[in-house]
């Protein structure tokens, strides 16, 4: 990833890097100013020592030239356009990378910067730091923790749950209670649940609002608020040549499977799991987006679904063509859906399982 970025970087430039809690932004940042030392700044916004210090960089005429200058907790600046004008004002010759929590925090100086996204740890990334076990091992637990990097120092299962609970509270009561504060916490809570067992299925707000009793735009801000944060992907219908295919509503996956379990206070072995196609299904989804947003890969994601039941779990879609992907635990044979054959006649069809999955996410 920091290779990525720094290939994104020249004079002038800012990059402004997003992603979940607990994903590595400030690990990220610190690495940077380790490897560039004294010709690489970094402030922390959030501490008012080195926000002051910001400021009067911000304001002096004649600030020392720099080729890197790194934010943490950017949005904590005060007036945050008008501040990263006077920064490239100043020092236009330099380097800027930003860190957010949210792509919300972004918004005011979106024409300003190149917007890069920091996911939990690949599956390939993942693979660096544990080569003494098999990779069925290895990927039965992340199914059910999850890619977070700071798992690969935790040595016990106890301590990967308490964690993750720790993660998945700390967003309800730092984010999703102040961004609802209308929304009792139990509501929300209940929410969260629903949104987590209801992974790569169709959101029906009409079943949500009798379950919830809460109004379809709640709900929706909600799920915008979880995507908004980097916890979870919306994926749209593909609809185009069937009158019966499915277009009007959106699946949602989370980003992480272990942020999931923890919504639902779940972390039985995967084995054991009577959501364990869910989780399968949820892993392979992150890790492709990974890889997309890694390589910059230019493609459209789709889920397809008809009204009689014949659905593809992911489509993508290249300069116009389209390949349909099924996913499943099971390594027998899986014929490609007569509704899909015929409607897209020269679309590909590709079924990913445990046997073929690593080439997959990792292309």
């Amino acid at each position: 990833m920091e290779s990525l970025i720094m290939n994104r970087m020249s004079p002038g430039k800012v990059i402004a890097l997003t992603g979940p809690k607990g994903v590595g932004k400030t690990f990220f940042l610190k690495q940077i100013k380790e490897q560039y030392g004294s010709s690489c700044h970094y402030y922390d916004a959030g501490k008012h020592q080195h926000y002051e210090k910001l400021q009067q960089l911000i304001t002096e005429k004649d600030s020392e030239p720099t080729a890197f200058l790194m934010v943490d907790e950017a949005w904590t600046l005060l007036n945050l356009r008008e501040a990263l004008t006077g920064l490239l004002k100043q020092l236009p010759d330099t380097r800027f990378i930003l860190a957010f929590e949210s792509q919300s925090q972004i918004q005011p100086i979106r024409e300003l910067i190149t917007h890069c996204v920091l996911f939990p740890l690949t599956e390939s990334e993942c693979l660096q730091f544990d080569h003494s076990r098999k990779m069925e091992t290895l990927l039965a637990e992340r199914l059910v923790y999850g890619n977070y990097p700071k798992l690969l120092h935790l040595k016990t299962k106890q301590e990967k749950k308490d964690y993750l609970l720790g993660i998945a509270d700390s967003y309800m009561k730092e984010h999703l209670l102040k961004a609802e504060k209308k929304v009792e916490p139990a509501k929300q809570s209940q929410l969260l649940k629903i949104f987590s067992y209801l992974i790569g299925e169709e959101v029906f707000f009409h079943e949500l609002e009798l379950k919830t009793s809460l109004n379809h735009r709640v709900i929706e801000r909600y799920m915008e608020h979880l995507t908004d944060l980097g916890l979870t992907h919306k994926l749209v219908g593909l609809k185009r040549n069937l009158k019966k295919e499915v277009g009007k509503h959106s699946c949602l996956y989370f980003m992480d499977n272990g942020i999931r379990n923890a919504f639902i206070g779940n972390f039985n072995p995967a084995r054991i799991r009577s959501d364990v196609d869910k989780l399968w299904k949820n892993y392979l989804m992150s890790e492709r987006i990974k890889q997309q947003q890694y390589r910059n890969m230019n493609i459209r994601n789709y889920f397809w679904r008809t009204y009689d039941q014949q659905e593809l779990d992911w489509v993508e879609e290249k300069q116009g063509q389209l390949v349909g992907y099924q996913f499943t635990l099971d390594v027998l044979p899986h014929k490609i859906p007569a509704a899909w054959r015929r409607a897209y006649p020269q679309a590909e069809f590709k079924v990913i399982t445990p046997e073929n999955y690593n080439d997959w996410v990792a292309s």
